[in-house]
């Protein structure tokens, strides 16, 4: 009869004979709280598995794509270039920086008018220049890339936006208590606090090339003065160096700032970050290849050019 299958039944599912329970063994019944929880646990789920999405979006996101010898050369170093960059930002600069320098050098071997006769026990001038060579590409690996990234990465962003944010809420704050948006002509950033919104990108570029030239130009030039003649062979002795810069400073620094502060807004508008320092070398190959023209000009006698690179 009916009975006695069922009981037969429910005995087969409790030997796990069967491949599903006709009655399950000792399971309470769910409550209100169960079934709400059961009804949201799809929602979570989704919600998870979107953020995990996401997050692998982000980091392939900031992740390198290797570079393909099918994009071209210029893509391909460009790729390459970048990400050593990323990698090794120090060495990658220094690189640079030496390398422009020597090619400013080589550039300046060739411009500078006839040397003089050699004098008794003088240096043969294929060493000179060896020496002038090699010289300027060490000052630009050893210290002219270690002193640009320790002031355009590590110390001069921390100023200029606690200065541009200082005069935005002092100065250009907006009267309504818009904490300076107004100024700026943005839109207030939903969710971030104003403490935490970076300044106007043009207001902090002027305080940049302004922090640059009054702080960073004067020590910058005083060193390569100093170390570039040394290392160079220009100065026999460090004592001869510190007075070529008492003497040198102010005409460097003078004509410098007729070039630097118009490339310095070009480059902190235009330029992405990683690639400041070594758009700031390239420049300094036109500054360097009048700077050593006109060292070497000194040297010799001539007259040095009225004009700027």
């Amino acid at each position: 009869n009916f009975y006695t299958i069922a009981h037969h039944h429910c005995s087969l599912s409790a030997q796990g004979a069967l491949p599903f329970p006709i009655m399950p063994k000792n399971k309470p019944s769910p409550t209100k709280a169960d079934r709400a929880g059961d009804a949201a646990e799809p929602e979570d789920t989704t919600s998870a598995r979107a953020a995990v999405v996401d997050e692998t979006k982000v980091v392939s996101s900031e992740e390198e794509e290797p570079p393909s010898p099918g994009e071209g050369v210029l893509g391909y170093l460009s790729k390459s270039y970048m990400a050593a960059l990323h990698a090794h930002p120090l060495q990658t600069k220094g690189l640079t920086a030496g390398g422009i320098n020597i090619v400013a050098q080589l550039t300046a071997l060739q411009l500078r008018p006839p040397a003089p006769p050699r004098a008794p026990g003088q240096a043969p001038p294929l060493n000179s220049a060896l020496r002038e060579i090699l010289g300027t590409g060490v000052f630009g690996y050893c210290v002219h890339t270690p002193l640009c990234q320790w002031w355009y990465t590590h110390t001069m962003p921390g100023l200029r936006d606690r200065i541009a944010k200082h005069i935005e809420d002092t100065w250009l704050a907006d009267p309504s208590g818009g904490g300076g948006e107004a100024a700026k002509g943005e839109p207030a950033e939903e969710g971030v606090a104003p403490a935490q919104r970076p300044p106007n990108r043009y207001l902090a570029c002027a305080v940049a090339v302004l922090l640059s030239s009054l702080l960073f130009d004067p020590i910058y030039f005083a060193v390569q003065i100093f170390f570039n003649g040394l290392l160079t062979g220009k100065f026999k002795s460090p004592e001869e160096a510190a007075n070529a810069v008492r003497k040198n400073w102010a005409t460097v620094y003078s004509s410098a700032q007729r070039m630097w502060p118009a490339f310095r807004v070009a480059n902190f508008l235009l330029v992405p970050n990683a690639l400041v320092i070594p758009m700031n070398s390239v420049a300094s190959y036109f500054w360097n290849t009048y700077f050593l023209f006109k060292e070497a000009s000194l040297a010799a006698g001539a007259s040095v050019p009225r004009r700027t690179a």
